[in-house]
């Protein structure tokens, strides 16, 4: 008995996936098996400062050719330390399993905005000027 090859591609999928053949060489299903690999709280983000090193969970991370903005969800008691003016060296973003995703160490400009979420929360917003040289 013959199959349906269009119904064995669907059928191998995890469960509860239907994807086009279209955006299955793009998307690789098996990725949307676990519903933290790219769930609130997957990427944790560490911004290493000239003192200290504070981190969160990654928020939101934004990259134009002139400058890159970053927001990371950090306890407040680390984005306090933020007010002493030590300048931001370094960042990395890693995911769930503290594998690094990429890192930059940082020779621009930046500017920092610190938001009192909750009481147990604070938002930093870091935006890099890239100068052009």
């Amino acid at each position: 008995m013959s199959t349906n090859p269009e119904l064995e591609r669907v059928l191998s999928n995890p469960a509860n996936v239907l994807m086009s053949d279209s955006l299955e060489g793009v998307i690789d299903p098996h990725l949307l098996e676990d519903p933290n690999v790219w769930g609130a709280g997957a990427f944790i983000c560490q911004l290493e400062f000239a003192d200290f090193e504070i981190s969160g969970t990654l928020q939101s991370f934004s990259a134009e050719p002139d400058q890159k903005t970053i927001s990371v969800l950090v306890v407040p008691s680390n984005a306090i330390k933020l007010l002493t003016g030590n300048f931001l060296q370094r960042y990395r973003c890693l995911d769930t399993g503290r594998n690094i995703i990429f890192e930059e160490t940082i020779s621009d400009e930046i500017f920092l905005n610190v938001t009192f979420v909750e009481n147990d929360r604070a938002l930093v917003s870091i935006m890099i000027k890239h100068v052009n040289t």
